[in-house]
């Protein structure tokens, strides 16, 4: 007894020291490889086997180890595919070693398998198949995969069980044909709040990009999981489980949005929560698998298992994945956590002084890891990293941590794109369990048999985890008119007794709920409302910023003076992301590093999207407060697109803003802008008394086209329009926004309102006259008033001067049928003068509209002009190097008797002098006169 007490001692105390030794080792600080300038870690040395002469082979992006150990790369271009004999260590390479093969170039991925070499290229899936002494014969497509671009199909992989193919597509890549699937197909964005259509990509949507699998000759086909950005490799561990690379949005860089370079598990029926702009999902969303690593901002490319590597044992249990931005590649050492994994990343390589555009890697037949950079017709090299330290490179003995919960895992999965009467009662008591992977998987099982047979079941299920996501698995498969009985069950949840996990399962499954059916009635919206109003705020920032997805969408009256309140206390937290890796890339890291250093508070951007539809409950103080921080925001740096959705947070905010509040808020806000009138430019005319019926002639004669863009700009400043009105970004904005003008008026309407405003006057811009006490007559528009002051608006010219009065001092007010908008303002204009101003009215400012078409055939009702070119040259001054002759193309238009057209690089075809301000030289005679000039580019020619 007492010899067994001591073993069972022993075993206490050695079993973690076992473990402890098993661990990952620390890490150590790379050296500088003398032969190639690499970072490696000690023991490693690398050469660079061959620097592609790209005339000949073009810019490598794929290879592959061909059964008898020689390589096959391809071109991104149109180089070819080619196979290569490799040197030994040390030995050097020869170019005779290279052979051109018979197959179509540019291939994004290859694959040796079942006897073929399959090939995975924009547009189509195809193999060849291998002879045993590795001849390799006709290609045949087997499956389309359209999407072309770096974001359309990528890799393939042999499967687990070693019967079937992978192959993994980018965001841009449409799904083939496929008769199975194991996600349901009504896949949708699940997006509460309304969103942007804006910047990069920005109609993509589910399924987005994917993992497919294919038998060997293609036929059979069955999604396996989707949601990705733009995965260009994966790779399956020694477990057989499948790892998948996948992409940032850098632009989205700044914004609560941003989503690193991630690793991800490939499950079954796996949503990855990849969509458009703003609508990506958190990685804490319960309907979607998460990460189990982010690495940060990056560029993914090739991806490889190291277990066939002979280098340290830690190393055979991690992953290699390709950095294509910052010249990094990384280690990823894998750690079962129940049914999935968690991860740590590691820099494996580099290259800090220079360029390193790693596209592909692969471990050789010798043990050796290989790898290719190059891509988007960059210079290509070829390299080899081997091991020759002292460390143990035995394979490990393989960690069967966590093998029972990945076997319940996979016998859920089993369920998964069928029905089958036993999935409900196997897989429902997983909806609770401890372990994220097993509820998705659970879940996914239950979404696909028959909602008849358990909707009663999650309506009525007792434990408030297994009822949250079962319901979410109801919401999802879209049954119709069952959102007043989930929401109902969901009311009931104690949210208290719920972990974070499960208060982000309840606000994800109310907001996917709604998103997909709507709002629900009034009693149910106030019951919802007033469950998590009671939680609002929380001290956990995730629940708050579900919490305010939900509670802005539902409109509480709470959410507004609840989010300004919370907003006035959170604290801005810059991304961490690793600056010496950054600063590999000046170009994308850069901007990464300004933002930084000028990093937006992401917590408040994403309140203030939350509260951007969000019309009741404010308070003026309220909204001077959000603007305040739109402004901030403004202020700040990121990503490429990172402005733009400032500005459309701000719009949509301004558009909330009831019309009668609107300019108070500016002058709260201080966005008041005055025009010194004395500055604007005047009409050349000769001017005209016009009447809306002479102008509507004018412009109804002939189609508007071929107007000037830039005189439209100059006639809005010279009419006074600036002065009032919004167009785009220009004018002072006290007036109706005339930058969506033409969509609701047309030609006379539009006259109308300039040429007799007293006609229509709209309520929101309705002066009052005011009898004072003292006997003083005030005509103006209000801008505010309470019950002490009123202050008035009496000139749209100088908005900034204010008559204010108190209330009591009113004799008497009544409502003007007088606009505040002077009569005859473009009366100083000639007719093609009030075109060009119609026309931007109509265009919006956009210089690509319609109506700045230049004519293609002569314009008979315009007076040909005598003109004879003698010269024209336009570029850059005083360099004939960067000028040219445009005089065919002057003569075009004046043939077409177009003579009112600016001096632009779209007319002439070419920019002749890229960053440099450009003029036209010209010299020609007019009815026999000879007349000189320069005009700078971007202006009209004046002929006459």
């Amino acid at each position: 007894m007492k010899n067994a007490l001591i073993v069972i001692l022993l075993t206490a105390i050695l079993t973690p020291l076992l473990h402890a030794a098993e661990s990952l080792p620390p890490l150590k600080e790379s050296i500088e490889d003398p032969a190639t300038g690499l970072n490696l870690q000690p023991g490693f040395a690398a050469e660079m086997v061959y620097k592609v002469d790209k005339s000949k082979f073009g810019s490598w992006i794929t290879l592959v180890f061909d059964p008898q150990g020689r390589l096959i790369v391809s071109d991104q271009g149109g180089a070819g595919v080619f196979r290569i004999t490799l040197p030994k260590v040390g030995e050097k390479f020869s170019e005779a070693n290279i052979e051109k093969l018979n197959l179509k170039n540019s291939v994004q991925g290859f694959l040796f398998a079942f006897d073929h070499l399959y090939m995975v290229r924009f547009g189509t899936l195809s193999r060849a198949p291998v002879s045993a002494s590795g001849e390799i014969g006709p290609e045949e497509v087997i499956s389309e995969l359209n999407g072309g671009g770096e974001h359309g199909p990528h890799s393939a992989i042999v499967s687990e069980d070693g019967k079937s193919i992978y192959v993994i597509g980018g965001n841009m890549t449409q799904t083939p044909e496929h008769e199975f699937s194991r996600i349901q197909r009504n896949w949708k964005n699940d997006v509460l709040l309304g969103h942007y259509t804006y910047g990069h990509n920005a109609g993509g949507k589910a399924p987005a990009g994917f993992v497919m699998k294919f038998s060997p000759d293609g036929k059979r086909r069955e999604l396996m999981h989707m949601g990705y950005r733009n995965p260009v490799d994966f790779c399956l561990n020694r477990h057989g489980e499948m790892f998948v690379y996948d992409a940032d949005m850098e632009y989205d860089i700044g914004a609560p949005w941003y989503r690193p370079t991630r690793i991800n598990h490939g499950v079954s029926g796996g949503e990855n929560g990849w969509r458009a702009t703003t609508q990506k999902w958190r990685k804490y969303y319960a309907d979607t698998v998460g990460s189990v690593v982010d690495l940060g901002p990056g560029c993914p490319t090739g991806v490889i298992a190291g277990t066939n590597a002979k280098f340290p044992t830690h190393y055979r249990d991690s992953l290699f994945v390709c950095d294509w931005t910052f010249a990094t590649m990384y280690s990823v050492h894998l750690t079962p956590k129940g049914s999935s994994y968690t991860a740590e990343s590691r820099e494996f390589l580099s290259n800090t002084k220079g360029a390193l555009p790693l596209t592909d890697v692969q471990i050789g037949p010798d043990g050796h890891m290989y790898f290719t950079v190059g891509g988007r017709g960059g210079q290509s090299y070829l390299y080899r990293v081997y091991y020759k330290g002292d460390e143990s490179t035995e394979l490990s003995k393989l960690d069967n941590t966590g093998s029972e919960a990945r076997a319940t895992r996979h016998l859920l999965e089993s369920f998964h794109g069928h029905a089958d009467a036993s999935a409900v009662k196997t897989a429902w008591p997983y909806l609770g369990s401890d372990d994220r992977h097993l509820r998705y998987a659970a879940r996914i099982a239950v979404e696909w048999q028959d909602t008849a047979t358990w909707a009663d079941k999650a309506y009525n299920e007792p434990n408030d985890l297994i009822a949250i996501h079962a319901l979410l698995g109801l919401s999802r498969r879209d049954v119709e008119g069952s959102l007043p009985a989930i929401l109902s069950r969901l009311i009931k949840v104690d949210f208290d007794a719920l972990t974070k996990e499960g208060k982000l399962a309840l606000l994800r499954t109310y907001a996917v709920a709604m998103s997909r059916h709507g709002m629900p009635e009034a009693t149910l919206q106030k019951s919802v409302g007033d469950q998590l109003d009671a939680q609002f705020p929380s001290q956990d920032d995730n629940i708050n910023e579900e919490l305010c997805r939900v509670l802005s969408y539902l409109e509480h009256p709470n959410v507004v003076p609840k989010t300004v309140a919370l907003m006035k206390v959170t604290k801005a937290k810059a991304s961490q992301y690793n600056a010496d890796i950054l600063k590999r890339n000046k170009g994308y890291g850069g901007k990464i590093l300004q933002s930084m250093e000028n990093s937006p508070n992401i917590l408040n951007m994403h309140y203030l999207f939350c509260l951007k539809d969000v019309k009741a409950g404010w308070t003026m103080d309220d909204r001077k407060f959000y603007l305040g921080w739109v402004k901030d925001l403004a202020s700040r740096s990121g990503g490429n697109m990172y402005r733009g959705y400032i500005d459309k947070i701000r719009e949509a905010a301004i558009n909330s803003v009831p019309e009668k509040d609107r300019l108070a808020l500016k002058y709260l806000t201080g966005d008041i802008k005055t025009v010194d009138i004395g500055t604007l430019p005047k009409p050349k005319g000769p001017g005209v008394q016009w009447t809306v019926d002479s102008a509507l002639k004018v412009l109804t004669e002939h189609e508007l086209t071929g107007r000037s863009l830039e005189n439209g700009k100059k006639m809005f400043m010279a009419g006074q329009c600036v002065a009032c009105h919004y167009l785009g970004n220009t004018g002072a904005g006290v007036g109706p926004d005339l930058t969506n003008l033409a969509k609701r008026a047309d030609y006379k309407s539009m006259l109308e309102s300039i040429i007799a405003p007293d006609l229509v006057v709209s309520d929101q811009f309705a002066q009052h006259i005011f009898l004072l006490s003292d006997g003083q007559v005030v005509s103006g528009r209000i801008v505010s008033e309470d019950d002490n002051e009123i202050a008035v608006m009496t000139s749209g010219v100088t908005p900034d001067k204010l008559t204010r009065f108190n209330g009591e001092d009113i004799e008497s007010r009544r409502l003007s049928k007088t606009s505040m908008m002077p009569t005859k303002l473009i009366d100083g204009m000639n007719a093609e003068e009030l075109k060009d101003l119609i026309a931007y009215f109509v265009s919006q400012g956009n210089p690509s509209h319609a109506v700045y078409k230049r004519p293609k055939t002569v314009n008979l009702s315009v007076k040909k002009l005598n003109i004879e070119i003698i010269s024209a040259i336009y570029g850059a001054p005083d360099d004939s190097s960067k000028s040219i002759d445009v005089r065919k193309v002057l003569q075009r238009q004046l043939d077409l008797r177009d003579y009112n057209f600016a001096i632009r690089n779209d007319l002439v075809g070419k920019d002749p002098a890229p960053g440099i301000v450009k003029a036209l030289t010209l010299k020609y005679t007019l009815d026999g006169k000879t007349i000189t000039k320069t005009v700078p580019e971007n202006q009209t020619i004046q002929w006459k």
